[in-house]
């Protein structure tokens, strides 16, 4: 019965899955980063292009911690664009690659401890 519901569970995802859809964009570089974000959030409202401004800031002192704790805090804004929330999803993605680098390779604990912290509220 469990092997008949997993299957069943899998061949939904897969047509839901299948759609015509475009993939989701991929993640951005950490050196990318800045320019996207300026330019997606050049007109955003002051708060939020703060936060955009913050973001850039993190990255390009490589606080990658901090960074991804808030791009979490500025993709749940409600009042995005879609190319902004596009923009901060990517970076989302490429600061969990860049904090996934700084734990297993560099042994960062600050990186590893983010990542732990965000997983267990998922």
């Amino acid at each position: 019965m469990k092997i008949f519901l997993l299957s069943l569970i899998f061949g939904i995802g897969f047509v839901l899955g299948c759609s015509k859809e475009t993939a989701p964009p991929p993640p951005l570089t950490a050196a990318d980063l800045p320019t996207a974000f300026n330019k997606a959030f050049a007109t955003a409202k002051p708060d939020a292009k703060q936060l955009a401004n913050q973001v850039v800031s993190e990255v390009q002192a490589q606080n990658y911690s901090q960074a991804f704790n808030d791009l979490q805090t500025l993709i749940n804004r409600p009042d995005l664009t879609k190319d902004q929330m596009s923009v901060a999803t990517r970076g989302v993605a490429t600061m969990q690659t860049a904090l996934q680098t700084a734990a297993q390779s560099q042994g960062d604990t600050k990186a590893d401890e983010t990542l732990r912290t965000y997983r267990s509220t998922k």
